[in-house]
């Protein structure tokens, strides 16, 4: 976290987002430690762009960069402080920890990866996912607007109505099966929001490892890996940074 600055010219050592993937959201925070959150803050509000998946959006809540609640079997606030207690449902997708491994079989069986449906709203079908195409020769996506792709326990996240927050998709389960949280249906499966200077996009599902069968961590469909080339971008088109990616993110392929 030390070395995350933003450029300050053309040709200037830098960065312009700050990318975090899925694994342990837990070992994450922890890893960067009090100085290193901090550093992360900084830099989002300096105009830097912070994209999270799976884990790296859980992060997101951990570092109070997103007004957004948390689902659980009620309502849940992500915790205010800056070093909150550890939660074991925070532990992301691929990584285990050695409390994840003592859980019982339930318990573990509920961290396995599924499908769900991913349905873009107005502005997240402009910004994430239209080619140019029509519905009709979408492979990857249904007659009624819907998206597969794979989901390994990734935060399920509802945006309070003063919120600043924007809903860019909404997830709901695939089939319905005992992993499947009740509290899924409906929740928000990719949100943007400026803070400061800079923007977060976080994303629950895993767009990038989305395959026709295996649910594997492994880099899936081309198609859907773009929804999170193009998430980097939106992170990168912050109020006080590359505002114009925004308008220039949407380039049609004609077919």
């Amino acid at each position: 976290a030390g070395r995350l600055r933003r450029p300050s010219g053309p040709y200037s050592a830098g960065y312009d987002v700050f990318l975090v993937p899925g694994g342990s959201a837990k070992a994450d925070f922890l890893a960067l430690g009090v100085e290193g959150c901090a550093a992360v803050r900084r830099f989002v509000q300096s105009g830097g762009g912070y994209c999270g998946v799976c884990a790296g959006a859980f992060l997101a809540l951990r570092l109070r960069l997103l007004d957004v609640d948390r689902r659980s079997s009620r309502l849940q606030k992500p915790p205010r402080q800056m070093w909150p207690e550890s939660s074991d449902s925070e532990s992301g997708d691929e990584a285990a920890s050695e409390d994840t491994r003592a859980d019982s079989k339930a318990s573990r069986d509920g961290r396995d990866a599924f499908i769900v449906n991913m349905k873009f709203t107005q502005k997240g079908r402009k910004l994430l996912w239209h080619e140019g195409r029509s519905k009709a020769v979408e492979p990857d996506e249904s007659a009624s607007g819907e998206v597969c792709m794979r989901y390994h326990n990734g935060p399920l996240l509802e945006i309070p109505k003063a919120s600043p927050a924007i809903l860019l998709s909404r997830m709901s389960a695939k089939e319905v099966q005992d992993k499947t949280p009740s509290t899924l249906k409906g929740s928000a499966g990719i949100v943007m929001q400026n803070f400061g200077g800079g923007r977060v996009v976080a994303i629950s599902p895993h767009p990038e490892s989305t395959q026709d069968e295996a649910l594997l961590p492994e880099p899936g469909k081309e198609r859907l890996r773009r929804v999170l080339q193009r998430a980097v971008l939106l992170a990168a088109a912050g109020p006080a940074a590359h505002s114009w990616l925004e308008d220039a993110i949407h380039v049609p392929v004609l077919v």
